[in-house]
């Protein structure tokens, strides 16, 4: 079995995950990876993408035009590594269907097959439009993360046809 095992019957976070500052984003996905870790071996899922747009443009990794990398323990504590990738993925999965003029997926649509699929050499991942929404919350510990929501964007027609055009 790999990384994704369990992804079919895993719920999407819808809003827990880990990185950029507060704010609300539109990105453009250049790729996904999975990977170990050098220092521990832990399996980390990779989500390389490009801020198209940014509530905040004052600094990495949320200006415009900067490229943050999320990243994800896999499967994480508690199944969050998994719950955090799912979100990612309706979201990703979404978008394309969208651009396409197919029906949308929706969570039970989203397993192992499609979540290996988003890492392989043929993925549909590159060039999707995303929106992020990113909020900071503080930990029972006193310390702050900031959990990441995936959407699409209501514009994603227009912003691959101007990708296209470009």
């Amino acid at each position: 079995m790999g990384m994704f095992a369990g992804m079919k019957d895993t719920k999407s976070a819808q809003g827990r995950g880990v990185y950029p500052k507060a704010g609300n984003y539109v990105v453009q996905l250049r790729r996904c990876l999975e990977k170990k870790r050098q220092k521990d071996s832990q399996e980390i899922f990779l989500v390389e993408y490009t801020v198209l747009e940014s509530q905040q443009t004052d600094g990495e990794p949320n200006g415009i035009n900067s490229e943050p990398v999320w990243i994800v323990k896999m499967p994480g504590s508690h199944n969050l590594g998994l719950s955090n990738v799912k979100n990612f993925l309706v979201a990703a999965y979404g978008s394309y269907a969208t651009q396409n003029g197919e029906p949308v997926p929706d969570e039970t649509d989203i397993g192992e097959v499609e979540a290996d699929a988003a890492v392989g050499d043929e993925s549909l991942m590159p060039g999707l439009f995303l929106t992020v929404k990113a909020v900071q919350i503080e930990t029972q510990a006193g310390g702050e993360f900031t959990v990441l929501d995936w959407g699409i964007p209501e514009n994603v027609k227009e912003l691959a046809a101007a990708a296209v055009a470009a």
